[in-house]
């Protein structure tokens, strides 16, 4: 009783910060285009002079990012590992110190993955485009109903007991995921394209 709860709780606030940082960046982009207009930068804070209140708001964005990655990405590596080692936790045999050592695994890996690349991509703009139509789509879009389904299926979730409700959130969320497997695919082949020369 008390891991799902905690696994409710740490679901609310991962869709509270999701929502959080959804509207911020929405919001300084609407905002940073009708300023700027078509030539606004991929990062909005890149049009103004380097002033001191700039440098300072660029150094608040990288706290936030700093801040927020790991709580946004708790629930995904609870729930990778949950999904990696499903069948020690049905069996209830996880070994705290061995799952610690797992989250602590996925979050280096992250953290060397996202280094790697900052140090490497020199046009961030086109990483961030690739990766809006892959990695959002796939975080935003396909793992939050797969994930659902995994833990519906074995058990985990008791989406109501009318059965008609339970079909229906399962249809809906294969529809979720395909929506969300073509908007991946449709956006990297356009930004390929793009890319290419092609237009598109």
């Amino acid at each position: 009783m008390g891991a799902k709860i905690l696994f409710s709780d740490v679901a609310s606030w991962r869709f509270g910060l999701t929502l959080f940082h959804c509207l911020k960046y929405y919001l300084g982009g609407l905002f940073g285009y009708l300023q700027f207009g078509s030539s606004a930068q991929g990062n909005v804070l890149l049009n103004y002079p380097l002033t001191p209140f700039i440098l300072t708001l660029i150094g608040l964005f990288t706290f936030d990012v700093i801040v927020s990655y790991p709580l946004a990405n708790f629930p995904v590596r609870l729930a990778l590992d949950y999904i990696l080692f499903s069948t020690q936790y049905h069996e209830r045999r996880v070994s705290k110190n061995a799952q610690i050592r797992r989250l602590w695994t996925y979050s280096f890996v992250g953290y060397v993955i996202c280094a790697t690349v900052g140090a490497f991509v020199t046009d961030l703009g086109t990483l961030f485009t690739i990766t809006g139509a892959t990695t959002n789509t796939l975080l935003s879009l396909i793992l939050p109903p797969m994930i659902f389904l995994k833990l519906h299926k074995d058990g985990h979730v008791k989406a109501d007991k009318d059965a008609f409700t339970s079909w229906f959130l399962q249809v809906s969320s294969w529809i979720v995921i395909i929506i969300g497997v073509v908007i991946g695919v449709a956006g990297f082949i356009i930004e390929m394209l793009s890319l290419a020369g092609v237009p598109v």
